[in-house]
């Protein structure tokens, strides 16, 4: 063996037994955001304490300063000027963090990056004031701000239908992105916002963009952030959009006659469930009504194509069975006639005759 090969074997040597010391001091991602969340819940816990202690002894010209930066980055915000009023604002902030004003900077900062389209950015600043000025007397206004910041950064990116032809389109995603960032915001609302407005929107907020991503681990992780918002808040107005939307959670997953139909007996449950919520609004009603119609729909392809695997087999009996709850679903669709047809034709289990094996019904 040369030399070089013997350096390189010996490298890879020292770098399992380096990688087997240090195995179990591997930290993962989630330790490693409550690590950062936990300091920074101590930093602003300390700056708490700091903002008390120093506050009330600043003299006049330290407030006025402050309170001239906040006027001067409002004036530019108001002018349209965003990114000169964030530097204004944020060069004022960081001079004087405990005058009178610093929250209402921080304020500024939070609607300024919300309306440039910096839901992180805004968030971080909602946080700040959130945490560092737990006495801000218009903090509710800048919740309902960071809302509507949220609602109309997800609404860019995705698109509600619930009268959709098909499940599947009931939620469309244009921009995964912006949906993905007004996430941000939904995070800390569903948090820390009010149980009447902000954290039931938020909630569903996320619910939503999770059903809008599909995929199998998605779709469930959405059906638990609906029964979330269901069980948090079953009094709420969005108690009907959040069931119809667990409802298309479990119509989305369905894959035709030829698959369980477990899904669509949970949908039908949660659609009855709807119905309670409708109160005979015209346009909730049209909606119950719009799913009713495709789930019996495809209820009946599965019930006619259970018959019709029954009767290939001359399993004659399960056969009639599948017909006949086809013809009493719903006799006037076409699977209903052409069943009420055929059932008549079915003869007796008791008809001593060889049933189709298995293996020849697969290569028909």
């Amino acid at each position: 063996m040369s030399g070089i090969w013997r350096v390189a074997l010996l490298c890879s040597l020292w770098a399992l037994v380096a990688l087997g010391a240090v195995e179990n001091e591997v930290v993962s991602v989630e330790d490693l955001d409550d690590a950062f969340r936990q300091q920074r819940r101590e930093a602003a816990a300390a700056f708490r304490v700091r903002y008390r202690e120093v506050a009330g002894s600043l003299d006049a010209e330290y407030h006025a300063a402050a309170r001239a930066g906040y006027e001067a980055a409002r004036e530019l915000m108001v002018a349209g000027q965003f990114r000169a009023a964030r530097r204004s604002a944020r060069r004022t902030y960081r001079a004087y963090p405990f005058a009178h004003d610093a929250p209402r900077l921080a304020h500024l900062l939070m609607r300024l990056h919300a309306a440039t389209g910096s839901p992180v950015e805004a968030r971080r600043w909602l946080v700040d004031l959130w945490e560092r000025y737990p006495g801000y007397a218009d903090i509710e206004q800048a919740l309902n701000e960071a809302l509507t910041a949220a609602v109309v950064l997800r609404d860019a990116g995705l698109t509600v239908d619930l009268m959709a032809e098909h499940p599947r389109d009931a939620l469309k995603v244009r921009d995964l992105g912006k949906v993905l960032a007004a996430n941000s915001l939904f995070r800390f609302l569903s948090v820390h916002g009010d149980r009447q407005e902000h954290a039931p929107m938020a909630l569903l907020g996320l619910a939503r963009s999770l059903l809008a991503e599909g995929g199998r681990k998605k779709v469930f992780e959405a059906r638990l952030a609906y029964d979330d918002f269901l069980l948090a808040y079953s009094q709420h107005p969005l108690v009907f959009d959040a069931l119809i939307e667990l409802a298309i959670s479990h119509l989305v997953t369905y894959r035709g006659p030829r698959f369980d139909v477990g899904v669509i007996i949970d949908a039908t449950h949660i659609i009855d469930q709807a119905e309670l919520y409708t109160q005979e609004r015209p346009e909730r009603v049209a909606i119950v009504s719009h799913y009713r119609r495709m789930i019996r729909g495809w209820h009946q392809d599965r019930d006619f194509y259970a018959a019709e695997w029954y009767r290939d087999h001359r399993q004659w009996d399960a056969a009639r069975y599948y017909y006949e709850w086809v013809v009493r679903r719903d006799p006037a669709s076409p699977q209903g006639q052409q069943a009420a047809t055929l059932i008549e034709g079915l003869p007796s289990d008791t008809i001593d005759e060889p049933r189709m094996r298995i293996k020849d019904w697969i290569r028909k």
